[in-house]
């Protein structure tokens, strides 16, 4: 196993001899730990892009982990990837990448000022709405006990020629976008006079697909979400340091919750929070913890 992914390594980065000792450091320390087994490696080695970046994603995570304190064990088939306690505490960790699809070329720049943010943010909703659902399966099997936090850890980086953190809104990362019903970046104008009266963020609870469908982006105001304790979100740099960049939304439904830190003191985190009630509304606020 260890020899097939070796030579897989230096024939695709035969002429790269920095990335040859990136990628080889970073296999043999995820296999050194135990947390890869014939089938990562075969998937690893498969030629097939999207599972290389898959399997690459899962290795920088179970380090990024690792390099924040937690002692990370992998999971057999039918189990989340990572798990971890912490405070007594069990934590499961499910890991996707996902692919851009056909509206969002992965080789072509977006040119001039047009960006597909919401092309983006549909591929970050589809990973969220899958991983959620496998969550209810891990809950329904008794995988993920009743007081085992889950956690969803999404990878950016194949969603476009140039991949980003941030969307419209352009102050939160995409996985609150996808999470918390964060809107495009708007100009506030006043209508007798014309004056820029300054930028807020605008409220959107859903998103469109190519078949004019709509897709829910304020899950974590709804119960039916409430198995998941937080989304990770994070575009690895190209040579990524063991902790990551990574972004952070809290549930603030969650049947299970986590304490902010627990994935870096350097994570952008972020929440929602009740900041008035009625008898069948509430007024929520976004906060960056």
């Amino acid at each position: 196993m260890h020899h097939r992914v070796i030579d897989f390594l230096e024939k695709r980065y035969q002429s790269q001899p920095g990335r040859l000792k990136y990628f080889s450091e970073l296999w043999d320390a995820h296999r050194s730990a135990g947390l890869a087994n014939k089938h990562f490696a075969m998937e690893l080695t498969s030629g097939d892009g999207a599972k290389f970046a898959q399997r690459v994603w899962e290795m920088l995570l179970a380090r990024h982990l690792a390099a924040c304190g937690h002692n990370i064990t992998s999971r057999p088939e039918g189990q989340p990837d990572f798990r971890f306690e912490h405070g007594g505490r069990a934590i499961w960790v499910e890991a996707t990448s996902p692919e851009p699809g056909p509206d969002l070329p992965r080789g072509l720049p977006f040119t001039g000022s047009i960006v597909p943010h919401s092309q983006r943010l549909l591929r970050w909703t589809a990973a969220l709405a899958a991983k959620s659902k496998k969550g209810v399966e891990y809950r329904r099997k008794n995988v993920v006990k009743p007081d085992d936090a889950y956690v969803i850890a999404i990878d950016g980086g194949q969603l476009g020629w140039h991949p980003l953190t941030h969307g419209a809104s352009q102050m939160l990362p995409y996985v609150a976008e996808a999470s918390l019903a964060i809107g495009p970046l708007a100009f506030r104008v006043d209508e007798e006079t014309g004056r820029f009266l300054g930028t807020m963020v605008t409220v959107m609870p859903a998103t469109f697909n190519h078949n004019n469908a709509s897709v829910p982006t304020a899950v974590f105001f709804d119960p039916n979400y409430s198995h998941i304790s937080a989304l990770i979100g994070c575009v690895p740099p190209e040579v990524a340091v063991p902790k990551l960049p990574v972004q952070i939304v809290y549930n603030p439904l969650a049947d299970v919750t986590l304490a902010p830190g627990l994935f870096g003191n350097a994570a952008e985190e972020w929440t929602a929070k009740v900041v008035a009630r009625g008898a069948d509304w509430q007024d929520w606020d976004i906060i960056r913890i």
